[in-house]
């Protein structure tokens, strides 16, 4: 079946987001299934493909629309992801696609309020929106080469949805309500249309009698609405990385003029906005305490541009807010794909199962990367201290990249509080200055201080770049 969608009017936000639009051009877009028939417990992918994509795209907004009484949208995963999806690589070698796995995962996680005008009065009693049957996504590719803003141009797939089959029955899967734009070489837009094909799929079986659900509905308050949680580990030297969570640490704190970790260079632009909320519109749009003269900003919207950190409800990211051991840790693995696997067998004995940072803290101890106290403990609700962020890092890198960071001490002798330095992070922070993710803060290292989300995603984004 093929409809025409015709993107009228853009969204009041979007119209003040961009600058004038002109005439309208089309696109088509054809869904395709990985199979037509399936048995209830099967998985299976829908991808929207885009085969003659002569006029790109900058931006773009939809819904997909499913039977959820036949079938739930799931997560996809590294592995999921098509070896011909659509994406942008920037200068800096760093690929963006508009609609990315962990884009589209953030909202089938997302818990629906009754009041969401997005979710048609469905939302009432769901934990997720991937079990509502519909789904809002929207991106935008805010990158500009030269003074030329960019576009994707690429053929291919330009969205895979997962989903399993829980019922008998006949489900379509429809992208509708789609509107987008493409950019000029004068920042001009140009208003999309597009002409969409939807899938039909056929479920049989006998239902599935769903387990009652663990899903959490709310988020604690204290903590930040990221894609995943951030993350911190422990090192391996013996002692806790950050103070007790009820605050009797003895390591200083990061002061909230706390400076640039190697300088003021900004070098990506604002983030792709993947829909943090029901009432989110194609935008552009970055945190509002992270403008773009502060040190950090290149590499916070890069990350965030990846789902990798996102920010809180008021669309801050408070950047001098202090980053808990299990936070960085969750962040860091993420960052570098590093899979999360379930090993509470033999976990962190302070480490509860059903913590949503288990799997992260875990996994990192059946890795080498976290080794955590003598006692087995790893505090995880912790904040991670700036030696301790270092040597985490530095572990997580050598196994990513399969190469051992190389760095004598002498690297050291620079920093005019070097002797604050614990014995079983010297090495660590040695190779991390010599591999250049480390620069320091006004020629010292502040080993204990406890380390920002601004440092966070400084330090992670400079990995980023070791494993390219």
């Amino acid at each position: 079946m093929l409809k025409k969608i015709t993107a009228c009017i853009l969204a009041g936000a979007l119209a003040l987001s961009f600058g004038t639009l002109s005439f309208a051009e089309t696109l088509d877009i054809r869904c395709e299934l990985s199979s037509e028939s399936v048995q209830t417990g099967d998985t299976f992918y829908a991808d929207f493909k885009i085969d003659n994509n002569t006029t790109g795209y900058k931006a773009m907004q939809c819904y997909l629309d499913f039977d959820p009484a036949v079938l739930e949208a799931v997560e996809c995963d590294v592995e999921d992801i098509p070896d011909d999806l659509i994406i942008y690589t920037n200068y800096r070698g760093v690929n963006y696609s508009i609609f990315s796995y962990t884009n589209v995962n953030g909202r089938l996680n997302f818990v629906p309020k009754s009041g969401d005008k997005d979710y048609l009065g469905m939302a009432d009693g769901k934990t997720r929106a991937g079990k509502l049957g519909r789904l809002k996504l929207a991106s935008l590719l805010n990158a500009v080469e030269d003074g030329v803003p960019q576009n994707y141009t690429s053929n291919g797939t330009l969205l895979r949805v997962k989903f399993r089959a829980i019922a008998p029955g006949t489900s379509e899967i429809a992208m509708n309500d789609v509107v987008g734009l493409y950019a000029e070489k004068d920042g001009s837009e140009y208003e999309l249309d597009f002409n969409v094909g939807t899938g039909s799929v056929e479920v049989y079986g006998d239902p599935i009698v769903e387990e009652p659900s663990s899903e959490t509905t709310t988020a604690s308050k204290s903590e930040p609405t990221t894609a995943a949680p951030s993350g911190g580990s422990s090192s391996s030297g013996g002692s806790s990385s950050g103070g007790s969570s009820g605050g009797s640490s003895s390591k200083t704190t990061t002061q909230a003029t706390t400076q640039a970790e190697g300088g003021t260079e900004a070098t990506t632009k604002a983030p792709v906005i993947g829909g943090a909320d029901s009432s989110t519109d194609i935008k552009v749009t970055g945190f509002t305490d992270v403008p773009e003269s502060f040190w950090a900003y290149g590499y916070i919207t890069e990350l965030a541009s990846k789902s990798i950190v996102n920010g809180y409800p008021d669309n801050t990211f408070r950047p001098q807010n202090n980053v808990t051991r299990a936070d960085f840790l969750i962040m860091l693995l993420r960052a570098l794909g590093i899979n999360e696997t379930d090993t509470t067998a033999d976990g962190f004995t302070d480490v509860e199962p059903t913590a949503y940072y288990a799997n992260a803290c875990n996994t990192a101890k059946a890795l080498g990367i976290a080794s955590g106290n003598p006692d087995g403990s790893f505090a995880p609700k912790s904040y991670i201290t700036r030696q301790d962020m270092m040597v985490l890092a530095g572990k997580a890198l050598e196994l990513k990249a399969n190469v051992k960071l190389q760095g004598g001490l002498s690297a050291l002798d620079s920093f005019a509080d070097n002797a604050e330095i614990s014995p079983y992070a010297r090495q660590s922070l040695a190779a991390m200055v010599s591999a250049g993710i480390v620069n320091g803060i006004d020629g010292n290292i502040e080993p204990k201080a406890y380390t920002t989300r601004a440092q966070s995603a400084t330090i992670i984004a400079k990995a980023l770049e070791v494993v390219k």
